[in-house]
């Protein structure tokens, strides 16, 4: 383990404990594994992140020194706090990448992280049994040919000439925002999330394929968020505006 105060001050400054691996195979499971240990806003983290995880099952892809992967132990939440984290924590991203010069960044829904169409970065959130919440992120940092992406990603440094202190940036920006969403009243959540993170959801207004599973899909127009973050979509067939909670989205056009 390094010394994040070190290589990480404005992260180091920003939480209460920062752990920074050389490589882990997956900085959720560190967390997890030692749940018991951490305090709120503990975070874990590894520029070689070999047996990441992302949505439905999918692996997160990195090679050592390519990608930045962290894990924040989101304090016990419910409610909208629990419903919206996951988007709160893409649009977060995609504002800190937007604030390093990456001007056509955009969240996919509900938490992917696109440049020009390709991902850079993806969320996974995964709640313990007290409650709280490991906030799971991985951004695509070299793409030089050492560090090749996976088909249909990207990097940092194909938009940036310089990522040098991109990492220490981005993780005190997304936590900032994380803390920022855990102070905002219970009464104020949704009309908070939902002006916070529809600027950022290049899926609102964009015709989509939903798929449901591997065998079952549909196709509509995306047309904005309920107060849970649920992605609202008027299929095609019927003109019936359907609740989307958990499928995974294509965007057609």
């Amino acid at each position: 383990m390094s010394d994040g105060e070190h290589l990480f001050p404005l992260t180091s400054a920003a939480v209460s404990t920062l752990s920074v691996f050389e490589e882990l195979p997956s900085t959720n499971a560190w967390q997890r594994t030692h749940s018991a240990e951490l305090s709120e806003w503990s975070i874990t983290a590894t520029l070689s992140q070999t047996a990441g995880r992302g949505r439905l099952g999918r692996s997160w892809l990195s090679h050592p020194g390519g990608s930045l992967a962290f894990s924040v132990m989101f304090p016990a939440c419910s409610g909208q706090h629990r419903s919206w984290l996951s988007l709160v924590a893409g649009a977060a991203v995609a504002e800190s990448i937007h604030a390093l010069g990456v001007a056509s960044v955009i969240v996919k829904w509900p938490n992917d992280v696109l440049v020009d169409s390709e991902k850079i970065s993806g969320i996974l959130c995964e709640a313990l049994p007290d409650s709280r919440v490991i906030v799971g992120i991985g951004v695509n940092l070299d793409m030089s040919s050492d560090n090749p992406v996976a088909p249909g990603a990207t990097g940092l440094s194909a938009h940036l000439n310089e990522i040098g202190g991109a990492s220490d940036s981005l993780m005190a920006s997304i936590v900032g925002r994380l803390q920022q969403w855990n102070a905002v009243p219970v009464d104020q959540a949704a009309e908070w999330a939902r002006g916070y993170v529809e600027p950022f959801m290049g899926t609102l207004g964009s015709f989509v394929s939903v798929h449901q599973n591997s065998s079952t899909f549909w196709s509509g127009q995306a047309l904005g968020l309920d107060d849970a973050g649920h992605l609202l979509v008027r299929d095609n067939a019927d003109q019936a505006i359907r609740t989307v909670v958990a499928s995974d989205i294509l965007h057609l056009r």
